[in-house]
C-alpha cells in the first residue's frame, strides 16, 4: 500500500500503520485477537506485518501524526521481498528497503519473483536487482497524468541519487486495477513513465540499465535522463506512447530491442554511442542531436517498418567533432536517413556503409540531405559526405535539398545504386550546391541516365551534379555491411593534361612544327583509350586551322591514352593566343599555348666591280 499527497488535519491520529494481533498462522485456525485493542484502534485483521509506504502526506493539528502499530514493512510469507544484500534486512516493498535508515549508499536490493504495485522514489545511490526480467515486475499505483517531460509520478524516479542501477526488472506502466485516460495499441497505461531522472544535474549522477523490459507508458520509457554518464543494454521497450529512450548527457545505448513504440530513440548532446540496436515500427528510429564539442555515433543498428513509412534515423549536428552514421540497416521507411542543417555545422556529418532498402514504398527516399533545420522552414547549411552505402529499391537514393542564400556541400562517392531504384542524385528546390558524385555504381556500365551522358542507361542524375567518372561494375568486394567496390572507373576519363606542342610558334600562314597532343587519364592515373579529344582555336584574331580551315577538331586516344590533333597552320594575323583541348564530362582542360611571327625575308644585293 502507497499513503501518498494527502491532507489530513484534527484527527486523533492522523496516518496510523498497524499489524494484525497476534499469534497468528496462516491457513490454520490458530487466529488473531479480533477485538479493538484500547487506543490502539481497529484491532481486527491477521496480517503479521503491514505493509504501506507513507510520503509527501500534509499532516496538521492531529493528536498523533503518524503511528505504528506491531511490525511494519516486513515482508510476509510467499509474499514479495525486498533484501539488502548488505544488511540482510528484508522489507515488503521496494521503497520501504529505499527509506530504511540501515540501507546505504552503494547497497543492492534484490528484488523477489512478484509484482510490486508501487511508484519508487531512489534519493540513494542503490542498485536494484530482480529475480530475472519476466518474474520481478513493477506497475504504478499513482497514475501519470502530467505532460511529457515533466511527470512526477513514473515507476522509478531518482531524484538526488548520484548512482542508479537497475537490471532484471520488468516495469510495466499498465496496471489493470487503475482505469487511465489513454490508450496506445491495445493497453492501458497509467504511468507516465518508466524511468526518469527530475531535476537537472550533469555532474552528479548517472543510470545504469541492464536486461530491463518497459513497456505500457503514457510519455516515455526512460528519460530524460538528465545524467551523465548513463548506459542502457540488453533491454526491450515496448509500446511506449511517446518516446522509448530520451537520453541528454554522455550516453551509451547498446543491444536493446525496440517494438511498437512511436519513437525508439531521442538523444541530445553528449558524447553519445547508439549501437546494435533493433528498431521495429516506430514512426522515427533514432533522432539525435550532436551538442557543441560531443561525437555522436550511431552505428550497426537495425531499423525496419516504420510506422506510417517515415524516418528511419534524423540527425542534425552543431559540433566540433564528427557525427557518424555508419553500418546501419534501414528498410521499409520513406525516409531512411535525414540530415537536417544547422548554423553552428563545423564539419560534415559522415554517412558511411549503410543498407538502405526502401522496400517498395511508393517516393521512398534514401538519405535526404536538408537545406534547413528540424522543424523549420529557415534556410542553414548543411555538409555530409555520403561513402559506401548500398540504396536499394528506393524511388530517390540522394536527395540533396537547395536554398536560396546556403550552400549545401555534399560529397557521394562508391555508393551503389541498386534493383528498382530510380533516381540515383537528386536536387531539389533552387539555390547554390557543391554536389560531387564520382565513383558510385549507377546500376549500368554505362553510366547514369542524362543528357550529359549520351547513352547511359542507369538511374538517373540531376544536371549540376558531377557524376564522372563512374564505376564499371556493382561487384561489392567485400562481405562487411555497407559497398566495397573495385575502384576502376569505367572507360571514364578523370584529367587531360598537354603532352606534346606547347608552347611554340610558327611563322604566319605556316604549319607548326609539332602536333597538338594530350593524355587523357581515369581517376586511377590510368591512361585510357578511345576517348574522344576536341581541340578548339579561336575563331577571330592571332589563331590558326586544322586541315580544311577549320577552327576545331577532334582525335581518339591510343592505347597510351594519347590524342593527337591534326597539323596545325598559323593564320596570317600576328599574336599569341591558346588553343584548348576537352573531353566531355570532364571539368578540367588542356591549353596551349602558340604564337604567330612575321616572315623574315634576306635580301641578296648584286656585287658590282670595277677596275681603275
Amino acid at each position: 500500500m502507497t499513503v501518498v499527497n494527502n491532507t489530513v488535519s484534527g484527527s486523533d491520529v492522523g496516518i496510523q500503520r498497524q499489524a494484525g494481533n497476534l499469534p497468528y498462522t496462516a491457513n490454520t485456525n490458530i487466529d488473531g485477537d479480533q477485538t479493538n485493542k484500547v487506543d490502539e484502534y481497529f484491532g481486527r485483521g491477521n496480517s503479521p506485518s503491514v505493509c504501506a509506504v507513507v510520503r509527501n502526506n500534509t499532516l496538521s493539528l492531529n493528536g498523533v501524526n503518524t503511528r505504528d502499530i506491531g511490525p511494519v514493512n516486513q515482508p510476509a510469507p510467499g509474499l514479495n521481498t525486498v533484501t539488502n544484500t548488505t544488511t540482510a534486512a528484508a522489507f515488503c516493498s521496494i521503497q520501504s528497503a529505499i527509506d530504511a535508515a540501515a540501507t546505504l549508499d552503494g547497497h543492492t536490493l534484490n528484488l523477489s519473483a512478484g509484482t510490486f504495485r508501487e511508484n519508487v522514489v531512489v534519493s540513494k545511490s542503490l542498485t536494484l536487482v530482480g529475480a530475472s526480467r519476466d518474474t520481478t515486475i513493477l506497475q504504478p499505483v499513482l497514475p501519470g497524468e502530467c505532460p511529457p517531460f515533466d511527470c512526477t509520478d513514473p515507476i522509478i524516479v531518482m531524484t538526488a541519487a548520484p548512482i542508479v542501477a537497475l537490471r532484471n526488472l520488468t516495469l510495466d506502466g499498465d496496471n489493470p486495477t487503475i482505469s487511465g485516460t489513454v490508450n496506445y495499441n491495445g493497453a492501458n497505461p497509467d504511468a507516465g513513465f518508466g524511468v526518469a531522472g527530475n531535476v537537472p544535474n550533469l555532474s552528479l549522477r548517472s543510470l545504469t540499465v541492464d536486461n530491463l523490459r518497459v513497456k505500457n507508458t503514457k510519455f516515455v520509457g526512460i528519460g530524460p535522463t538528465y545524467l551523465q554518464p548513463y548506459t542502457i543494454t540488453n533491454s526491450i521497450f515496448e509500446n511506449i506512447a511517446e518516446v522509448a529512450i530520451v537520453g541528454e548527457g554522455d550516453g551509451l545505448i547498446n543491444t536493446n530491442t525496440f517494438t511498437g513504440n512511436k519513437q525508439a530513440i531521442i538523444i541530445f548532446g553528449g558524447n553519445t554511442l547508439v549501437s546494435n540496436n533493433t528498431v521495429i515500427s516506430s514512426s522515427i528510429g533514432i533522432q539525435a542531436s550532436a551538442g557543441l564539442d560531443h561525437a555522436v555515433t550511431l552505428t550497426n543498428n537495425t531499423i525496419s517498418a516504420c510506422t506510417g513509412g517515415t524516418i528511419g534515423i534524423s540527425a542534425w549536428q552543431v559540433s566540433t567533432e564528427p557525427m557518424q552514421i555508419n553500418a546501419n540497416r534501414i528498410s521499409g521507411c520513406a525516409e531512411a536517413i535525414v540530415l537536417y542543417g544547422t548554423e553552428q555545422m563545423t564539419r560534415p556529418t559522415l554517412v558511411t556503409n549503410n543498407e538502405i532498402d526502401g522496400a517498395g514504398l511508393a517516393s521512398s527516399q534514401g538519405i535526404v540531405v536538408k537545406a534547413r533545420t528540424e522543424g523549420s522552414v529557415s534556410a542553414a547549411p548543411n555538409s555530409a559526405i555520403v561513402r559506401n552505402n548500398t540504396l536499394t529499391n528506393v524511388n530517390r537514393a540522394v536527395v540533396v535539398e537547395r536554398s536560396s542564400g546556403v550552400t549545401n556541400t555534399v560529397v557521394i562517392s562508391a555508393n551503389a545504386f541498386l534493383n528498382t531504384t530510380v533516381d540515383g542524385v537528386v536536387l531539389t528546390g533552387s539555390g547554390p550546391s557543391a554536389v560531387s558524385a564520382q565513383l558510385n555504381w549507377w546500376n549500368s556500365a554505362s553510366g547514369p541516365t542524362t543528357a550529359a551522358n549520351p547513352g547511359g542507361s542507369g538511374v538517373t542524375v540531376s544536371a549540376g551534379v558531377v557524376f564522372s567518372p563512374w564505376l564499371c561494375s556493382g561487384t561489392d568486394t567485400s562481405l562487411a555491411i555497407g559497398f566495397q567496390p573495385d575502384l576502376t572507373a569505367c572507360s571514364a576519363p578523370g584529367s587531360l593534361a598537354t603532352t606534346a606542342g606547347t608552347p611554340q610558334s610558327a611563322t604566319i600562314n605556316t604549319a607548326f612544327g609539332t602536333n597538338l597532343q594530350v593524355t587523357v587519364r581515369d581517376l586511377n592515373n590510368n591512361p585510357i583509350a578511345g576517348v574522344l579529344v576536341t581541340f578548339t582555336a579561336p575563331v577571330s584574331g592571332a589563331s590558326g586551322t586544322f586541315p580544311g580551315g577549320a577552327t576545331t577538331v577532334t582525335a581518339t586516344t591510343d592505347a597510351a591514352g594519347v590524342a593527337t590533333a591534326a597539323v596545325f597552320t598559323a593564320n596570317g594575323t600576328l599574336g599569341s593566343y591558346t588553343v584548348v583541348a576537352s573531353v566531355e564530362n570532364v571539368a578540367t582542360t588542356a591549353s596551349f599555348a602558340l604564337t604567330n611571327t612575321a616572315a623574315v625575308y634576306t635580301q641578296f644585293l648584286p656585287l658590282v666591280m670595277r677596275s681603275n
